[in-house]
This record gives structure tokens, C-alpha cells and sequence, in this order.
């Protein structure tokens, strides 16, 4: 988001269009970001859920991408109202904070996640 953000900026204070340099970073780092991010969420939540409930549970984190494109859809109505650079740069609030979020809960959940003597034998 920060590409598009910077693009922008450049952009707005030249007085021309974006340049496609700086729109093919944003779609390479942001489509190697959901290849390693999809697959591994996916494991984690297969791996965590009980057997009984992995199917539901693995459904439920597809409603997760279903909220999120709502989601998007509801701030791209933005666009119109605020300038490039804003909106690009609320984007990458917005991804920033969904960051530190990860992070905290990792630190404070992350233990219960990890296996356990009796899961390791078993696995």
C-alpha cells in the first residue's frame, strides 16, 4: 500500500499519472504477501481445529475473505471523496494495524498453538 501511497504523492506533486512502476510493485508485494500468508493461515487453521469441526472451522476462515472484500468494497467508495494519497495511505493504516495485531496475539496466544508432548508423539 505504501507503493501506491508514494506513487501518488509523486504523482499529485508532479502533476501527472502514476507511474506503472510503482502500481507492479504494489501487485507484486502484495501478491507475494497473500502466497505465503493464505497457504500457512489454511495449515494453521486445519492443524489447530478438532477433527470433527475442521471442515466448519476452515469454512468459517473463508467468511473471514467474504467480511474482508465487504470490507473493501465499503472503503473504495472512498475513493472518490479523498485524495489519492489518503486513501492509499489509509489502506496501509488499515493494513499496518491488522499487522500489530498479528504480532500481539502471537505474543500472547502463540503458546497455545504450540504442540504439546502428548500431540508430538501422536503426530
Amino acid at each position: 500500500m505504501l507503493s501506491l501511497t508514494l506513487g501518488a504523492a509523486i504523482a499529485a506533486s508532479s502533476g501527472s499519472k502514476v507511474a506503472i512502476g510503482w502500481l507492479i510493485a504494489f501487485h507484486v508485494l502484495n501478491s507475494a504477501g497473500f502466497a505465503n500468508v493464505f497457504p500457512v493461515s489454511l495449515a494453521l487453521y486445519a492443524r489447530v481445529a478438532p477433527a470433527a469441526l475442521s471442515a466448519t472451522i476452515i469454512g468459517i476462515y473463508y467468511l473471514a475473505f467474504f467480511a474482508a472484500n465487504n470490507l473493501v468494497g465499503w472503503i473504495g467508495g472512498f475513493l472518490e471523496n479523498m485524495a489519492a494519497t489518503q486513501f492509499w495511505l489509509l489502506h496501509a493504516a488499515l493494513a499496518g494495524v491488522a499487522g500489530i495485531t498479528f504480532l500481539l496475539a502471537g505474543r500472547l496466544f502463540g503458546h497455545l498453538l504450540a504442540p504439546g508432548e502428548n500431540q508430538r508423539a501422536t503426530r
